[in-house]
């Protein structure tokens, strides 16, 4: 976010991980507040599973995140 590194490369190497990790990662840090608090406290849908959360795109709109995630219904 400071701009200091710029690449999923360097993230990578600075945190002795692959480019494509931080690929699979850094979409998980627009997740809804909400969704985090849930998966942290176990109380994600039984379909949520790391890899959905690591091999899906997901959009960046909260509200349609809770929908394609399977939060809507609890949200």
């Amino acid at each position: 976010m400071s701009g200091l590194i710029r690449t999923r490369e360097e993230i990578g190497r600075k945190n002795g991980v692959s480019a494509p990790y931080v690929g699979r990662i850094l979409p998980l840090a627009w997740l809804a507040p909400d969704i985090v608090e849930a998966i942290l406290e176990g109380r994600q849908p039984q379909s949520l599973t790391v890899e959905r959360l690591t091999q899906q795109k997901f959009p960046l709109d909260w509200a349609e995140q809770r929908r394609v995630l399977g939060f809507d219904h609890r949200a």
